[in-house]
């Protein structure tokens, strides 16, 4: 962030706007994915602990989410099959 090194009014408004939509896309989407994910598990935990517990996938995911090696938001865009379960429980 470089607001405090703005030259103007008008280089400090631009780099704050920059900052906010840094922020929106790595930390919004993060949020979005997590609010859906606990939406679905709030409708259907019995459904969460049977993906995690009996399909190795959805379990080692679980476990680099839980480890902090990767993310919710991460996992959506770069396993297509993550991002289109997603999908499917949101309807």
């Amino acid at each position: 962030m470089r607001i405090a090194e703005a030259h103007d009014a008008v280089d400090a408004r631009r780099q704050a706007l920059n900052y906010a939509f840094a922020i929106k896309a790595g930390l919004g989407v993060e949020m979005s994915v997590g609010r859906r994910m606990l939406q679905m598990f709030e409708r259907r935990p019995g459904m969460f602990h049977a993906a995690i517990t009996g399909f190795r996938p959805a379990w080692n995911a679980f476990a680099k989410i839980t480890r902090g090696s990767t993310t919710l938001g991460e996992l959506v865009r770069t396993h297509p099959l993550a991002g289109r379960a997603l999908s499917a429980m949101d309807r």
